[in-house]
């Protein structure tokens, strides 16, 4: 539900990947009507984690040709292209932006963290759900989060067919304890502290 720290546990999961080698990617769905809004989202945000160099290799088609292209080492990146372009086949723009996150995913290991799952819209929905099924064994890891409160549209109920539901328990007393007393220490009054954060937390 609202209000219970989704985001925060959500940024702390993205802050251990990255700890652990991982290129993290991150959106949060904005509910906007624009078609593959939250995807276009995501490339950006990869595109800021890699290598200039590394960028148009694969999935050369959703990028701007630029004239002449950047040359190696410049530090410049190429553009996307405009993924609210009519000339774009929606399943041909899925399949380049899966192919890109995937080509990225064989390499290093990625997550793709989205935020408000429950505002995606259904093109980037769809590109998320084609990734899970064409990449199940690869380098991929997929953490979504959603409003438990909200009512689940047709995208997001095709997402959490093929996810893994993660409830987060309220802490204990004793873990509220041990909580406060790892960022305060052994200060006096952290067993009233604790008692009482944990109390209003209920």
């Amino acid at each position: 539900p609202a209000g219970v720290g989704r985001s925060r546990l959500l940024d702390a999961c993205l802050l251990e990947a990255k700890t652990l080698g991982f290129t993290v990617m991150r959106a949060t769905a904005s509910g906007a009507r624009a078609s593959f809004a939250t995807a276009r989202d995501l490339t950006e945000h990869l595109l800021e984690a890699l290598p200039s160099h590394s960028v148009s290799a694969a999935s050369p088609e959703l990028f701007r040709q630029s004239s002449p292209p950047p040359a190696a080492g410049s530090g410049l990146r190429p553009q996307l292209r405009d993924f609210r372009d009519p000339s774009w086949d929606r399943e041909q723009l899925q399949q380049a932006i899966v192919r890109f996150w995937g080509g990225v995913g064989r390499n290093q290991p990625l997550v793709i963290a989205v935020d408000d799952v429950h505002r995606i819209d259904q093109a980037s929905a769809a590109v998320l759900a084609y990734l899970l099924d064409t990449t199940r064994h690869g380098g991929v890891f997929l953490l979504l989060s959603a409003a438990s409160d909200e009512k689940a549209s047709a995208a997001l109920q095709a997402l959490s067919r093929r996810c893994v539901h993660l409830t987060v328990e309220a802490l204990t007393r004793d873990q509220t304890h041990r909580l406060l007393g790892s960022l305060f220490g052994d200060v006096p009054y952290l067993d009233l502290l604790a008692r009482e954060v944990h109390d209003v937390s209920l």
